[in-house]
């Protein structure tokens, strides 16, 4: 009975999958035509070509290839003492999001799910020792917080 039910919720998430990619690939397919259209219907001189141009040379996002697992987005801003990195977490509570770290890799999970893997070896040499490290989470930003120890 269980194998039953792991094979039928298996094959549900198989089905989203392919649901979700039919749907972006429907929507990437009338971003096109409507840029074709606009480069057949307008002077040449007259059409937006950054409208255009960012529609025929971004592929097609998969964003949401899992229903609730948003893309995630991060800066790094190194400081004399400190490294701060800022992730955008769009629309997740804070019970949702896990961050793990080891030597100097960071990896934030969202319901479980690996989304981001932020390798931190260029900021952080091997002579570099790590003082303090800070997580705060305000709206959808969390800011990590590492600092640095002085020679």
């Amino acid at each position: 009975m269980e194998k039953e039910d792991k094979k039928s919720s298996k094959s549900s998430i198989i089905n989203k999958f392919i649901t979700s990619i039919e749907k972006m690939i429907d929507n990437g397919q009338k971003r096109i035509k409507k840029s074709i259209l606009t480069i057949k219907n307008n002077n040449i001189l007259n059409i937006d070509w950054l409208d255009v141009m960012s529609v025929l040379s971004s592929p097609i996002s998969l964003d949401f290839l899992i229903d609730g697992i948003p893309k995630v987005y991060y800066d790094i801003f190194e400081k004399e003492d400190e490294l701060l990195i800022a992730i955008d977490v769009p629309n997740i509570s804070k019970e949702d999001l896990k961050i793990k770290t080891r030597y100097k890799t960071i990896k934030i999970y969202i319901k479980d799910y690996l989304v981001k893997k932020i390798k931190l070896h260029d900021y952080l040499k091997k002579s570099i020792k790590v003082k303090n490290v800070n997580c705060q989470f305000k709206g959808r930003i969390l800011r990590i917080i590492i600092k640095k120890k002085s020679a």
